[in-house]
């Protein structure tokens, strides 16, 4: 298999068996004390007792040190640049400090990792062979099958933590959307869901797979397949710390996105008070935020976005340290994904007037809608190509509140963002850039009937304007009918449809 290594990650610093024992004094920030258990207070030995119980998923030799030069430069490049897309909601980065150590035990583990960080090196500048990441992509896979359908390997924390790698690894691979690893990993989740409370590495992997689904839901605008709702019950939230709240946001996120591309439509009475319900959740959760959720400064840079603020928040924008650029990236998505629920429910809300009383609401969900679009472009701006974590997480939300952009300069000014997101994190934004340009151009045949209409239809448009604020003012519906009976105008219908052709 030809393999080119180029010199940047050549230098690769062997893990150390005494670094590795270190780590199994990490505590989980998720560990629940009432539940004194092997696995809440050492989740590393735990997870080494079970390679030393016999299992078929674990070699049974001991450790050897690594020493083929490929095998130890992907390894190396997934801890450097990757564990970061996984680790967002998990201070102890036990995707970048444990699960390598792990692998080194797991067959499995080790080529869904290797699969991921050898895809990444291929779409970043071709330094490894796109075949070498199938093989260890094709090798996880059947690894993974039978250790599935085997009841005594079925319940081990090993296999989420590797179908959600390779389901990274899928989401770079595809154009299109390849889910079967993410339903696979929404039964290892559902079979053993009363264990996530307890479990640090396994709520690590939870959370990462929730974050995929919601990525996934947006792609193809439908329904996640985890309803959300059916999981609050079995989650220990373990207190009202940051990590919480950003745990509490994606599962509102996962709700609110079920809510808006359900099929199954309700009647308008439960409509409306799921959506007052979602509505008040995702308020009370900005309301209870603590000031660490706030900026430390904010930037207007003059440019696409003059109105918007470039919100660099917490003192990691300042301190270069591993910490803060985890608390970063973990308040950054959190926002991210509140400022598309907002969009979402505006864009979605069933309280919806008719006659005349529509242009007031239709004015005021534009400027919700608006206000928080360019907040969430202008934060995901501010990170530049730092934060690897966020941007990824940033894409979708982009895609979907960016429709809402009119002036071309906002457009293409959010066009360049996704393609440096792409250039920095190799993750295609292609399909979105596209569905974002469908839904701001005009049809031809859109811009012929403007070209030969737009004159009349804007002088209609601003009469008829008028005459509605006049009717509004005097309060009602009646002064509006008279107004269109005296100057002999098209029925109510059509001051929509000719508002809409004149804009």
């Amino acid at each position: 298999m030809p393999i080119t290594v180029s010199g940047r990650d050549d230098a690769v610093p062997i893990m150390s068996s005494e670094l590795s024992r270190d780590a199994a004094n990490l505590a989980s920030p998720h560990s629940v004390t009432t539940v004194a258990s092997m696995e809440t207070i050492y989740p590393v030995k735990s997870l080494i007792l079970r390679r030393t119980s016999g299992s078929a998923i674990y070699t049974q030799c001991p450790r050897q040190p690594l020493r083929d030069p490929l095998i130890a430069r992907l390894l190396h490049h997934y801890i450097n640049n990757l564990a970061c897309w996984l680790d967002v909601n998990d201070s102890q980065r036990q995707f970048e400090t444990f699960v390598p150590y792990l692998a080194m035990s797991c067959p499995i583990l080790l080529h869904a990792v290797l699969a991921f960080s050898a895809c990444h090196l291929n779409r970043l500048d071709r330094s490894c062979d796109e075949l070498c990441a199938v093989h260890y992509y094709d090798l996880s896979v059947q690894g993974l099958i039978p250790a599935l359908a085997d009841p005594s390997t079925t319940f081990d924390n090993v296999l989420p933590i590797s179908t959600v790698i390779l389901r990274m690894y899928e989401m770079m691979s595809y154009e299109t959307d390849h889910q079967r690893h993410l339903r696979g990993c929404s039964s290892l989740f559902t079979h053993n869901r009363k264990n996530i409370g307890y479990r640090a590495l396994k709520r690590t992997a939870f959370w990462t797979y929730f974050r995929e689904e919601i990525m996934v839901a947006l792609a193809i605008g439908k329904p996640t397949t985890i309803r959300p709702r059916n999981w609050k019950v079995d989650i220990t939230w373990g207190g009202d710390t940051d990590h919480v709240k950003v745990e509490k946001m994606t599962m509102l996120t996962a709700e609110v996105i079920d809510f808006c591309f359900s099929q199954h439509l309700a009647s308008p009475h439960a409509s409306a008070s799921s959506w007052d319900e979602l509505q008040n959740e995702a308020n009370s959760w900005r309301n209870s935020l603590p000031e660490s959720f706030n900026p430390v400064y904010a930037i207007d840079d003059g440019g696409a976005w003059k109105s918007c603020t470039f919100v660099l928040g917490i003192v990691s924008a300042i301190i270069a340290n591993q910490y803060f650029n985890f608390r970063l990236t973990l308040l950054v998505v959190a926002m991210q994904f509140y400022h598309l629920v907002k969009v979402l429910l505006a864009l979605h809300d069933p309280h919806r007037p008719n006659g005349i009383g529509f242009l007031q609401f239709a004015r005021a969900v534009e400027g919700e809608i608006m206000k928080h679009t360019i907040q969430l472009c202008g934060m995901t701006k501010a990170l530049g190509d730092r934060y690897a974590g966020a941007l990824v997480n940033a894409v979708q939300p982009l895609v979907i509140c960016g429709q809402s952009l009119k002036k071309p300069e906002q457009q293409a000014e959010l066009i360049r963002m996704l393609q440096r997101i792409e250039r920095v994190t190799t993750l295609s934004t292609t399909r979105g850039i596209q569905s974002l340009q469908e839904a701001t151009l005009p049809t031809p045949s859109m811009t012929a009937d403007m070209r030969t209409n737009d004159g009349r239809l804007n002088r209609e448009f601003n009469v008829l304007h008028q005459e509605a604020s006049i009717a509004l003012m005097r309060g009602g519906a009646e002064n509006v009918t008279r107004a269109r009976s005296s100057s002999n105008r098209k029925p109510e219908i059509q001051l929509f449809k000719t508002g809409e052709a004149g804009k």
